[in-house]
C-alpha cells in the first residue's frame, strides 16, 4: 500500500504548448501530376493521440495541455517543423523544445530531428502518430527527473 502512493507522488507533470503560427500542417498526396490531394491535420492533435499509447507505456511523466487553471512542474512549449519529400517517400521532422521550470527561468531549449522513410498516402495519421512517439520518448530523456519545489501556472502560457 505503501509502495504505489511513493511511486504516484514521483510523477511528474508536464504542460505542453504548440503556437498556432507551428500548430496547423499541410501537405500534397501529389499521385500524379492530375491528381492533388491536400492532407491537413493539426500537431496538437496528433500529439493528442500519440500521448494516449505514450502514458500507457510510461507512467514517470504526465503531459497535459496548457490551461490557466492547471499547475505542472514544467511547461514546454513545442514549435513542429515537418517537411515530406513524395519522390524519396522521406519525412524531415524537426521539434523545437523550450523547457520552462518557472516563469522567468528557462531550463533548457533544443532541436529533435528525425528522418525517416515512410509514405504517407497509406494511413497518415498512423505514421504521424509514430514519429511523435519517437518525439516525446526524445522529449523525456531532456526533461530533468526530479521536479522544482514550485510548481509553474498554466497562465504562462498565454504569454509565449
Amino acid at each position: 500500500m505503501f509502495m504505489p502512493l511513493l511511486i504516484a507522488s514521483e510523477e511528474l507533470a508536464v504542460q505542453y504548448f504548440f503556437d498556432d503560427r507551428y500548430n496547423y500542417y499541410s501537405d500534397s498526396e501529389r499521385i500524379s501530376t492530375r491528381v492533388n490531394r491536400r492532407i491537413f491535420y493539426k500537431h496538437s492533435d496528433v500529439f493528442k493521440e500519440a500521448l494516449l499509447d505514450y502514458e500507457q507505456n510510461y507512467k514517470n511523466i504526465s503531459f497535459f495541455e496548457c490551461n490557466e487553471a492547471s499547475s505542472s512542474d514544467f511547461i514546454v512549449k513545442l514549435e513542429p517543423n515537418f517537411f515530406y519529400n513524395p519522390l524519396m517517400q522521406t519525412m524531415y521532422a524537426d521539434l523545437k523544445y523550450y523547457l520552462f521550470k518557472d516563469p522567468s527561468v528557462q531550463i533548457d531549449r533544443g532541436l529533435l530531428s528525425i528522418k525517416k522513410q515512410m509514405y504517407l498516402q497509406a494511413r497518415h495519421d498512423i505514421q504521424l502518430k509514430n514519429i511523435y512517439l519517437e518525439f516525446l520518448d526524445q522529449l523525456s530523456n531532456m526533461i530533468p527527473k526530479r521536479g522544482p519545489e514550485q510548481q509553474i501556472n498554466g497562465s504562462f502560457c498565454s504569454l509565449l
